[in-house]
This record gives C-alpha cells, structure tokens and sequence, in this order.
C-alpha cells in the first residue's frame, strides 16, 4: 500500500471497541442490556478484522508475489507484527493461570495445550475446547493459518498467485462446511470463517482497480454494514465459529471495510482524525490487552462498592484505551520497530566482513 489509508484504521479502531464493549457488558456491568443485549453484534469486530486482513494482505503484498523469497518476506514482517505482544499477553495469561488458576475458567494447564498456545496451534484444552491460553486468541490462529496460505500464494506472480491463495483458502471453508470436523485443529482452520479472508481479498482487487466511492456512498455503507451486523446478530444463535457466520457476519462486515477502503479523498488530518488513527494503531494492543485492563477494573469497581452501570462501563473502556495506547507507543511500536531493523540488516559475509 503506497499510502496508509486513515479511515481504515478508525474502522479498525471501531472492530476493536465492539469486541471491547461486548466483553465489558460481562465484566463491569450488572446486566446492562446495551443495544437490545444482541452479544453477536459486538462479536462482529472480529468478522470486521477477517475482512481487513484478506484486505491489507491483498494490497501490501504485490513486491513480494512470484519474487525470490518474497513469501518469507512476507511471513516474517507479518510474524514480527502479530507474534511479539501476542507472546506477551499469552505470558500474562500463563502466569495467572500457574498463580491464581481460580481466576481462569480453563485453568488446568496442560503443556501441549500451552505450546498450541504460542505457535497458534489450535489445540483442545482441559474443558474439550481448542481456543488458547488467552482464548481471544483463537481468532489468530486463523489469522495466522491464512497469512501461511497467503505465503503460499506468493510462490507465483500476479494473478496466478492470487487464484492459487483464493483456491487454497476456499477449499479450506467448502471442506469444513462439508465435512464438519470436530477434532482440533481441524475444526477451527476450516471453518467457513475463512471465507471472510476472500472477502477482503476481493475488495482489495476492486482497490487496486482504482475502484473507489465519494464520501457520501462511503458513510451510507458504513451504516448499512453496521445495521447489517446487528440485523445479522438477531438472526442466528450459535457459537463461536457456526457456519453460517461467514455469510451473515461477513457481508455486513465486508460493508464497513469498503467504507474505508474505497473512498476516494482523505480528510485533512484534523485532532479527532489523528486520535482515531491512534485508536485504529492501537487496536492490536487494545484487542490482546483489555481482558487483563477489564479484569483489573471490574475488581476495583467491587472493592470501591461502586454499583455496576453505564457509568462503569464507560470507565472500563476508557481505561482499556489508554492501556492499550501506552503498551502500543512504548512497547509494541518500538520493539516490532528494532526487530524489523534486525531481520531486515543485510547479512555480511564473512569474505566481506574480513576485508573491512
């Protein structure tokens, strides 16, 4: 992408407050019936990021398709991204689970199950259930499998890569809509949630197409995208990954991606516009760390006796955007900064380094 989009990462920012007001309704509130109490909805955010990965990773990756190593190029600068705060919290949610196990539903600590965890490996934990150690981590390991058949994809040039990622990826979902298995990690890597990654894949071909939307057909669908999410949430019940969210979730959250991807003019950087692009940097942050910021919260709230409402809710929340922020600016940022350096430094050899 030759220029980041802004409003993408207020879409960003706004996939990751949903999923974060859907977790505080439960941590910081007494029953606080939020928008018709429609828990799907604010699972949405996380259909939202599906669409902009297939999105990001169809656009950022053109120098890297059919070159000489250009899909481990790929891999590591997505690896170097996502791993480094993943890792953190994960490590946060081990040592709670070794200190204080009450705490964690799943607390029986099994060593593949904790291994699965760091190399986002679905694997069934003590309950039965394949989501990792920080169980909102289950959305990486998809987002992970699909940056692997991404790389896959890269092997060749342009369009073939492209058709040989969507066949890779497509199957994947038609296999698991089919065949429905229920043994990890089968049942998660194809899973037809999968195809929210084509989705966004399809709007990045329409992006590079130079495709693109005036700001008033760009804010009309944002808002059909968010009244389709909770069209959409009211219709289905199920768990996490039912099939049928692919379709349900994924088109309204395709609508609200394009909002951002296809507009045609950027908004002067105004105060709010840079503080929601801020959000939208910090929102990787924000999505791994607010269960911990949550937790702290809710235990604050009960010991200062404060009754359980909006108003803690919105303290919550605010408290979990500044959590986020400060991790991103003085930890993710530069240590995801001083690793792409390091594995980017052109290796010297030792002929070269001998003549110096």
């Amino acid at each position: 992408m030759q220029h980041r989009i802004d409003q993408l990462q207020l879409i960003r920012l706004l996939a990751a407050m949903l999923v974060l007001v859907g977790h505080a309704r439960d941590k910081v509130t007494a029953g606080i019936d939020t928008l018709g109490g429609a828990a799907n909805f604010y699972a949405g955010g996380v259909d939202v990021f599906f669409v902009l990965s297939g999105f990001i990773m169809f656009v950022i990756s053109r120098e890297d398709a059919g070159r000489p190593g250009g899909w481990m190029r790929f891999l590591r600068k997505r690896l170097t991204r996502v791993v480094p705060p993943y890792w953190f919290f994960t490590t946060l949610m081990l040592a709670v689970v070794v200190a204080a196990p009450g705490l964690v539903s799943s607390a029986a600590l099994e060593p593949w199950h904790a291994l699965g965890s760091y190399l986002f490996i679905p694997v069934d934990n003590s309950q039965g259930e394949a989501f990792p150690l920080l169980a909102l981590g289950w959305t990486l390991n998809h987002e992970v499998f699909f940056y692997v058949l991404f790389a896959l994809g890269l092997l060749f040039a342009r369009p073939v890569g492209v058709w040989v990622t969507a066949v890779l990826v497509a199957s994947c979902g038609l296999v698991g809509w089919l065949a429905a298995p229920v043994q990890a990690p089968a049942s998660f890597w194809l899973n037809p949630i999968v195809f929210e990654f084509l989705l966004g894949m399809a709007l990045g071909g329409l992006h590079e197409r130079g495709f693109r939307l005036s700001a008033g057909p760009a804010a009309v669908l944002a808002l059909l995208g968010l009244a389709g999410l909770w069209m959409a949430s009211t219709g289905f019940h199920g768990g996490v990954l039912v099939p049928e969210r692919a379709l349900w979730m994924g088109l309204p959250a395709l609508c609200l991606v394009a909002a951002g991807a296809l507009v045609g003019s950027q908004p002067a950087p105004g105060r709010w516009m840079r503080a929601g692009v801020l959000g939208g940097d910090a929102s990787y942050a924000l999505y791994l760390s607010h269960p911990f910021t949550l937790a702290l919260c809710a235990w604050v709230f009960r010991s200062l006796g404060w009754p359980l409402g909006w108003v803690t809710l919105l303290l919550a929340c605010a408290a979990c955007l500044l959590v986020a922020v400060a991790f991103h600016l003085w930890l993710e940022k530069p240590l995801v900064s001083r690793l792409n350096r390091l594995f980017s430094r052109p290796r010297i050899s030792p002929q070269c380094a001998s003549s110096t």
